[in-house]
């Protein structure tokens, strides 16, 4: 969609537009951002990010959280419920664990399973920032392109201060006990058995 040509990526199988500011791009990272296993934000579907895109309201995700009631409320279609709807999703948001936040980011080979491995080893971003690759290599299931996407990641300066944004707005981007303990799993003291 921004004409920007495409290219194949070595051990990729489809071309990839890399142009960082591709509205197709934009759209679908904001989507990934607010999706279930990430940031878990309820009424911010495909329809209000692209609305708030073509309102020059939101540039990263960071900007979700500076959202105003009357930002929202003035966009067409919404109002006064619906705005404050989303920014009681939005601020709710913020209590999710450094898992989802992980995943939210969208670093690439990186899912929900992963981003809570290295959560729960890590325990923290500054910590995972600051991994080498034999630290990162210690973990099961983490190989040579999971380690590689979290290097190249971390090696961009724009990520580092869209991380350092969302810590500002209040995100978790550490582990506690309390999140990283057994002790929180509903099948603790119970005996399952398999036949």
């Amino acid at each position: 969609s921004c004409y920007h040509p495409l290219i194949k990526l070595p051990g990729i199988v489809a071309y990839k537009c890399i142009n960082s500011k591709c509205p197709a791009i934009n759209q679908k990272s904001f989507e990934h951002f607010v999706s279930k296993q990430g940031m878990n934000i309820k009424g911010l579907g495909r329809s209000i990010i692209a609305l708030l895109i073509e309102n020059n309201l939101l540039h990263s995700p960071a900007d979700i959280y500076q959202l105003s009631l009357e930002q929202i409320a003035n966009l067409p279609g919404l109002g006064q419920k619906s705005a404050e709807n989303l920014l009681a999703a939005i601020a709710e948001s913020k209590q999710l664990d450094f898992a989802n936040v992980l995943y939210a980011l969208g670093i690439p080979h990186i899912g929900y399973k992963t981003a809570t491995q290295l959560s729960i080893h890590f325990k923290s971003i500054d910590k995972l920032m600051t991994a080498s690759k034999e630290d990162l290599q210690l973990i099961s299931d983490i190989g040579e392109k999971i380690t590689e996407s979290i290097l190249l990641y971390f090696a961009n300066p724009e990520n580092i201060v869209l991380i350092k944004k969302l810590q500002a707005a209040g995100l978790t981007f550490t582990v506690t006990e309390t999140t990283a303990s057994p002790s929180n799993s509903k099948l603790l003291g119970k005996n399952i058995i398999f036949t």
